[in-house]
């Protein structure tokens, strides 16, 4: 079976299996984003410099930072490779960047318009299972209302996803409550929390144990400057205002 990226795991986990479908909107959308951007983080292919290192220019770094250094090869993903090249390809990709401007110049090129923090970017979800349609795994359909608007669904296919042996390792983790798990796990417990997933993966019966526990491994409150801080801000509240640096829009 393939290893999935972490935006393949949250799409499976998202998508309900009957219809292909979900209804979390744009939020979805950002938390593709923002776990290609983990996920690229463990693989090293973006790089967090801490408060207090030098950057390239010899000057102390004051807060977290994130780049993509200049050796950096792609990962041989369908959308993460996507996401990097996009973001390296900027003529400010690999300069130092907070989170949010770091997706900001991945909006700024694809949707160079109207990269603003409600702006739909083009659909995420198709780009995020490009994979896993590729495999046959899941089916892309399209359905027409309105005589002029169109959704895309992506349904169960023939061969497996893994979402079931997926689930299961979720719910075994949560049961060792000795045990802490690895960065990549803690990456998707936050964008499982942050869509508000927790029920649909834990159990309804289990919500209040669950969100317990998987608030307690995140320490989103206790080390606000993290990774996973930093993503879960951007999910939940888009690019705001003090964020949105000066981009002009680059043409392909």
């Amino acid at each position: 079976m393939h290893m999935l990226t972490l935006p393949e795991e949250l799409l499976l986990l998202a998508l309900d299996d009957a219809t292909g479908n979900d209804n979390l909107g744009v939020y979805l959308d950002r938390a593709l984003i923002a776990g290609a951007l983990l996920d690229l983080l463990l693989q090293e292919r973006i790089v967090r410099s801490e408060p207090g290192q030098r950057s390239d220019e010899r000057s102390w770094i004051r807060e977290p930072t994130y780049y993509i250094p200049a050796a950096a090869k792609p990962t041989g993903s369908g959308y993460l490779d996507h996401v990097f090249r996009t973001i390296a390809a900027h003529p400010m990709g690999h300069r130092l960047h907070s989170f949010a401007t770091l997706v900001l110049l991945y909006l700024n090129r694809v949707n160079p318009l109207s990269p603003t923090i409600y702006a739909a970017p083009p659909n995420q979800r198709v780009l995020a299972a490009q994979n896993l349609l590729a495999r046959e795994e899941l089916i892309e359909s399209e359905t027409r209302f309105l005589g002029f608007m169109r959704r895309t669904s992506l349904r169960q296919g023939n061969r497996n996803t893994g979402e079931s042996l997926l689930r299961h390792r979720l719910q075994a983790m949560m049961d060792k409550t000795a045990s802490l798990p690895d960065e990549r796990f803690r990456a998707l417990l936050l964008l499982i929390k942050a869509m508000g997933l927790t029920a649909n993966v834990f159990g309804k019966e289990r919500l209040d144990a669950a969100d317990w526990r998987v608030t307690s491994l995140l320490r989103l409150t206790m080390e606000p400057d993290s990774a996973l801080a930093h993503a879960h801000r951007y999910i939940v509240s888009g690019i705001g205002e003090d964020d949105a640096i000066t981009l002009k829009p680059v043409p392909f």
